[in-house]
């Protein structure tokens, strides 16, 4: 099984709409944001944080961490440790 001219396509063709979802609801959340009264971007400074919700963060912070180097170690046995090497006639964007 190849990667084709129509494999690309689609990939294109479902990254187009991918974006426009996603314009959509940034647009929504600006929208949201306005009716609210809240800035465009808010940045949360963590010395304001209640004690609660800084450890929420720092726990979700760990997990995303956990998560991302598990998946790094899992492509690294996957592939051999070789970048792009994971099948043959596979080819990674």
């Amino acid at each position: 099984m190849s990667f084709t001219e129509q494999d690309m396509k689609k990939q294109m063709e479902d990254f187009a709409a991918l974006r426009e979802e996603f314009s959509r609801l940034e647009s929504q959340e600006k929208a949201m944001r306005k009716q609210l009264g809240l800035p465009e971007q808010e940045k949360t400074d963590p010395a304001t944080l209640t004690p609660e919700l800084r450890k929420m963060a720092e726990e979700a912070e760990a997990e995303a961490r956990r998560a991302g180097e598990a998946r790094a170690a899992q492509a690294r046995t996957a592939a051999g440790g070789i970048p792009g090497g994971g099948r043959r006639n596979i080819v990674r964007l």
